[in-house]
């Protein structure tokens, strides 16, 4: 936890006191090695819905297996809301 707290507000915390605010694109919920998906994109197609996709262009190798799940955060700062859906299942082609 206090590498995630330095991280943060090392990286994604600016203002000056008592102005901070969070610099959303720059959060992390987690960080290693595994290789991220290509392409991810995301829509809104549907009210209050979010279209997720991406590729898959990589082979297995050490880092990445057609079997990895994925876990999903978003949120939202305007109603200080978040949402997440665990322990997908990442195919191939994208999901």
């Amino acid at each position: 936890m206090n590498m995630a707290v330095s991280y943060h507000l090392n990286n994604a915390v600016t203002g000056v006191a008592p102005n901070f605010t969070i610099d959303y694109p720059k959060v992390k919920y987690s960080r290693g090695k595994l290789t991220l998906p290509d392409n991810i994109a995301m829509a809104t197609t549907v009210d209050a819905q979010l279209d997720i996709s991406w590729s898959n262009l990589g082979t297995d190798d050490q880092f990445q297996n057609a079997t990895d799940r994925l876990t999903l955060m978003v949120y939202n700062p305007s109603k200080t809301k978040f949402t997440y859906k665990a322990n997908n299942r990442l195919t191939m082609n994208g999901g």
